[in-house]
């Protein structure tokens, strides 16, 4: 809703120019200083705020306010009769502050932010007449309207010096505390009247490419920007004091730049009042062709309220061609008509909907939601803002379609992690078979027809020395020949592993005894005597599965938890029942596994000894995936490790490969 958002003068494309650099500057400053809390005092010399306001707030000030002046007098524009005082009061007040700074802190900065909040509240009603196309009017007598509105100006003016002089306001600034809370309330207003304006000014540049509203409007968010700093002010003249006096003094210098800016984009037979009258004059041709081809749909309403002043309906004065589209109603049958006669069952199905539109209506605050309109059976973004009292503009777009899409993607992002982690398993698999499955097949053949050759070589030669007559000589052959065939049947091991994780795994099912099977592995197993053992499997039942296949996960294992002992420990392995499956636990007091490799320690090649290949692991978790089972451990530096091994009773229907 890019229209809803330009009509109630939120810009999310300012145009980035020069102007915007010192914006941009001064509020990181500002966000700078409060961060690093920079709270020494700075360099404030008498009399420097008084010159200081005087040349570059209250000059320019009072320039612009008699160019405003001549525009009202030419042309009664309301607009610019508001802005004339707006701009009288901001630069008499500085001169004034500046003058009783150096006699009273607290006065000067009372009348300040009296008088600039006064100044923002003018400007905030000359930006909404301009904004709702009401800036003329018809002012008989132009010279006498401006002669009281003046007067007035100038007797509020001294009114209010006179009540702070004899301290009848109450107190903003306090030498010990900095601002006080009144102060804050009242720079707040400020920053909110000028964020306002400026928005609603820029919103009319973006109409009518004046360069004089876009330099206006920068001025405005300057005088913003200096309030924020102020509001952090602890003394007279400490940093932010310095910040908000920089941020006072540019937006003068940008008030002077709007009117050299006059001469762009502006006839040169026109008079600098003229000028400026018609840059702040709204176009309302213009705004009648931007609702009439905007896509969103747009109803100008007048507000229905009963005796008490509760909105009770309103009257839809003009529509657009989106209304008609987005509604199903033609035009010619809704203008003029209330929204109960065009939707008879409204105030049943959204009972808070006028309540909400009168407020809008009549305390003038804009609002905007998304909801689900039953009369429609549409999912609805609407905006609406008040361009005067009694009267709304509702802006709509139907977001139906975006809303259902909204929900079938919840929808497929609850499924979306497995669907992840299913396809990543599925291309781990193809990487792993594509990139070594081949060749592993082939060193693996190549290797395992020495190797067995070596094996019964070994086996003989060692057969021989054990018949002969015993010797120191025999004895230290044997041994010999025992660690050859011990580092032999390592590289059996690694082969094995190389193979197991390479080739695809087809497990041949049988009825399997685990009780009796795990007794066997145990049985083949070299466990030192300084480590105990520990086995609990009695009473598992039997369970159709590969007894291979458990071979080779339950040696690996075993010997990995071996080798975490070195010095000794305890190796505990039980088995027990649960549900349809069969749990299976081997832990060691080992060395544990490092919190680094813990979440890698299935992958290939990861391992934490010293001696080997890092293959033994990611072939168990192949192994108990391809029997259907899943496998987690524990781990604990120091403490030992835990592998937990879950498989089913029956064989699985599709094998679930890690």
């Amino acid at each position: 809703m890019q229209e809803a958002y330009t009509l109630i003068g939120v810009y999310s494309t300012r145009p980035i120019r020069l102007g915007t650099i010192p914006v941009i500057a001064l509020a990181a400053s500002i966000a700078l200083i409060y961060l690093f809390r920079i709270t020494e005092p700075a360099y404030n010399p008498p009399y420097v705020l008084f010159i200081l306001n005087f040349l570059l707030i209250t000059i320019s000030n009072l320039v612009v306010a008699a160019v405003s002046a001549q525009s009202f007098l030419k042309y009664g524009a309301l607009n610019t009769l508001l802005l004339s005082n707006a701009l009288i009061i901001s630069g008499l007040v500085s001169f004034i502050s500046g003058w009783i700074w150096s006699v009273s802190v607290a006065q000067a900065i009372s009348i300040q932010d009296i008088g600039l909040l006064t100044s923002a509240g003018l400007q905030v009603m000359s930006a909404m007449v301009t904004f709702a196309a009401t800036s003329t009017s018809e002012f008989s007598k132009r010279a006498i309207t401006l002669a009281a509105s003046y007067i007035l100006t100038m007797g509020f003016i001294v009114f209010l010096t006179l009540l702070v002089v004899l301290n009848l306001t109450p107190v903003f600034f306090t030498e010990t505390a900095g601002s006080t809370v009144t102060r804050d309330v009242f720079l707040g207003m400020s920053v909110f009247f000028l964020a306002l304006s400026s928005s609603l000014f820029l919103w009319q540049y973006k109409q009518s490419r004046s360069e004089s509203l876009y330099w206006y409007s920068m001025a405005l968010i300057l005088f913003a920007l200096s309030f924020v700093s102020l509001s952090f002010q602890m003394q007279s003249g400490d940093i932010y004091n310095w910040i908000g006096r920089i941020a006072q003094y540019l937006a003068g210098f940008y008030f002077l730049v709007a009117l050299v800016r006059l001469s762009a984009g502006m006839k040169r037979t026109m008079g600098i009042s003229e000028k400026w009258a018609e840059a702040f004059t709204a176009d309302r041709k213009q705004l009648a062709v931007l609702f009439a081809n905007m896509l969103n749909g747009f109803c100008y309403n007048k507000i229905v309220t009963d005796d008490a002043g509760r909105a009770v309906d309103f009257v839809m004065l003009e529509v657009n061609d989106a209304f008609e589209r987005i509604t199903g109603l033609p035009k010619d049958q809704v203008v003029g008509k209330t929204f109960t006669e065009a939707f008879p069952r409204v105030k049943e199905e959204h009972p808070d909907f006028f309540e909400m539109l009168g407020d809008v209506a009549l305390s003038e605050k804009p609002v905007m939601l998304e909801t689900y309109f039953i009369p429609l059976k549409k999912w609805l973004t609407i905006s609406a803002y008040s361009p005067r009292k009694g009267y709304f503009v509702l802006l709509f777009e139907d977001v139906t379609e975006r809303r259902h899409l909204q929900q079938k993607l919840e929808e497929y992002t609850k499924n979306l992690e497995r669907l992840v982690e299913e396809r990543t398993r599925q291309l781990k698999d193809a990487e792993r078979l594509a990139a070594i499955g081949q060749t592993a097949g082939m060193v693996g053949h190549d290797i395992r027809n020495p190797l067995q050759a070596i094996t019964n070589e070994l086996y003989i030669a060692k057969e021989s020395v054990a018949a002969a007559p015993e010797h120191e000589d025999t004895r230290e052959l044997f041994e010999s020949i025992s660690l050859i065939q011990e580092q032999t049947d390592y590289i059996s091991k690694i082969v094995s592993d190389l193979q197991d994780f390479a080739r695809p795994l087809n497990p041949q099912h049988s009825d399997v005894d685990l009780s009796e099977l795990i007794t066997r592995v145990i049985l083949t197993i070299d466990i030192p005597n300084k480590i105990e053992l520990s086995i609990d499997v009695k009473g598992t039942p039997k369970l159709k599965t590969d007894p291979t296949f458990i071979r080779r996960v339950l040696t690996n294992l075993a010997n990995n938890a071996i080798q975490a002992m070195p010095d000794g420990g305890k190796l505990e392995l039980t088995a027990y029942q649960k549900e349809n499956t069969i749990n299976i636990t081997l832990s060691d007091t080992g060395k544990g596994i490092p919190e680094e490799i813990k979440p890698k320690i299935f992958t290939p090649l990861v391992t934490t000894k010293a001696k080997g290949q890092g293959l033994g692991l990611a072939v168990v978790k192949r192994l108990v995936g391809a029997l259907g089972g899943t496998i987690t451990f524990e781990s604990e530096l120091g403490r030992g490790t835990k592998f937990f091994i879950e498989l089913p009773l029956s064989a699985p229907e599709k094998p679930k490969f890690e």
